[in-house]
């Protein structure tokens, strides 16, 4: 990616009798660079996570999920707010350049979970994250 902008990739389910299994792509892994940041969480029905962005710091997210979703983002301060809907069951991987805002909405009925990784170390001394909200 070259420009600010997110992309979506619907992974396959590589998994047996035993649980999925989802391999992240070679374009995400070669996009995050060096991952130096990874965090796991999920989010409840009803909740959001997110309503920021990265100052310097591209993020490729994982969602596995079982019910709806909404993912709410834009391309930088000023741009259009988009949303883009899921529902059913698999993994999204999303690729988030920095300065892109983005939030996660569930919307549906059961936990989703999230995968985030990034190229940047969290640092709480001196945050590259800031608050832009795009969906409440």
């Amino acid at each position: 990616m070259t420009r600010r902008s997110v992309r979506f990739r619907k992974l396959t389910d590589n998994g047996d009798n035993r649980g999925f299994s989802y391999k992240a792509s070679k374009e995400a892994l070669a996009f995050s660079q060096k991952i130096v940041d990874l965090h796991i969480v999920s989010i409840v029905p009803g909740a959001i996570r997110g309503n920021h962005f990265h100052i310097d710091r591209n993020e490729v997210i994982y969602v596995i999920y079982q019910s709806q979703w909404l993912f709410v983002y834009d391309e930088g301060e000023n741009s259009t707010v988009r949303n883009h809907e899921i529902t059913g069951s698999g993994c999204i991987e999303i690729a988030v350049s920095a300065n892109c805002a983005h939030a996660i909405k569930n919307t549906g009925r059961k936990d989703l979970l999230i995968f985030a990784a990034s190229n940047g170390k969290y640092d709480p001394d001196l945050p590259c994250t800031r608050r832009r909200v795009v969906v409440e």
